[in-house]
């Protein structure tokens, strides 16, 4: 009975842990908060319609759409620093620093848009050369 209870014990433990770091990767990183809340503050046209986490090289990014076409989509690192900008711009090619932002395979998760934007349909980011 002891062993039983003693197991019990640490199968709880175990699963909180899971759940606490499922819970971190849906939690932006704290310079994207501070980003976002930025962009709240402001009108929606100068707000990037969505933001979108990607996996770029093995790691999440964060690849934010303009509110316009002629405005390049920066792609983020984890830490804020911008790596490249993989579409938009005049071209609509972005500035060919990576020609693929995404990693094959993997999912873009929704992170944010501005509450003001009128209400769109969201659309998963592809890029172009991936059809």
């Amino acid at each position: 009975m002891r062993r039983g209870v003693i197991l019990a014990g640490i199968v709880t433990v175990m699963t909180a842990g899971c759940s606490l770091d499922v819970e971190k990767d849906h939690t932006p990183p704290p310079w994207l908060q501070t980003k976002i809340l930025g962009f709240e503050r402001g009108p929606a046209s100068e707000a990037p319609r969505e933001i979108w986490k990607i996996t770029h090289h093995g790691k999440a990014t964060y690849y934010f759409i303009q509110p316009c076409c002629d405005f390049e989509n920066p792609l983020y690192d984890e830490q804020g620093v911008e790596i490249c900008n993989p579409d938009g711009g005049l071209s609509g090619k972005g500035d060919g620093k990576c020609p693929e932002p995404r990693d094959r395979g993997t999912e873009a998760e929704f992170v944010w848009s501005h509450p003001q934007s009128p209400l769109q349909e969201r659309v998963k980011p592809e890029f172009a050369g991936w059809q």
